[in-house]
């Protein structure tokens, strides 16, 4: 199947790199990884043309799998890529030349000299994602699942609801009255009391009158 290549922006520090993929709507389904000797794939249908689009990116340098990291927007995927050796890297690809669709995200971009005096704007937060590692698409929060012990076949909505239990816990329960020896009752009423009212009230009250017999047919 013919794959068409999406728009590439990257930017770096001495540390780190910062790859783009400008591509809207990517679908759930898409393949994303990265790999520590410094490779991106993408691969996946996106865009308002609803198009499939794939990108193989070999880097100019190794990163440290645990401590970089991508995420996916509504208008792109973002990748915080950590280097294994701070070094500043003379391009982003380790093949010489520039590819048509990589362009320098100059709103982010900052020259060596300059690292650690220029103004420039830092790249957006990726959040407190953790290293992503060689994973592909999330796909939600199903594949964590699998890697939890006795929790594969567990269905979300049922954890969900095991979440919501937890107020009523056994610590909620050491607050509940305890039940002693004492033959003191308080308040509560005697449960046949009420029966024994009516047994008086019936035995104090006259006689009805006995029922006038109906009229024998001759």
């Amino acid at each position: 199947m013919s794959h068409q290549t999406p728009e590439v922006q990257w930017a770096q520090r001495t540390p780190h790199v910062w790859v783009t993929i400008n591509l809207p709507s990517v679908a759930p389904t898409a393949e994303i990884s990265i790999a520590p000797e410094g490779r991106i794939h993408f691969s996946g249908v996106g865009g308002t043309d609803k198009k499939q689009y794939a990108l193989d990116l070999e880097l100019f340098g190794e990163i440290k799998m645990e401590e970089s990291k991508f995420e996916r927007t509504p208008r792109s995927v973002n990748f915080f890529l950590m280097k294994n050796t701070p070094e500043w890297w003379p391009r982003l690809l380790k093949a010489s030349g520039k590819p048509h669709y990589l362009k320098v995200d100059w709103q982010h971009w900052v020259d060596q000299d300059e690292e650690h005096t220029s103004e420039a704007p830092a790249y957006p937060d990726l959040g407190d994602m953790g290293g992503m590692g060689g994973m592909g698409g999330m796909g939600g929060m199903g594949g964590m699942m699998g890697g939890m012990p006795g929790m594969e076949g567990m269905d979300l909505s049922a954890l969900q609801g095991m979440a919501g239990m937890g107020g009523m816990g056994m610590g909620d329960m050491g607050s509940a009255p305890q039940g002693d020896d004492s033959d003191d009752d308080g308040d509560i009423p005697d449960l046949d009391e009420p029966e024994k009212a009516e047994e008086e009230k019936k035995e104090a009250a006259p006689a009805a009158p006995a029922a006038e017999e109906a009229p024998k047919t001759a």
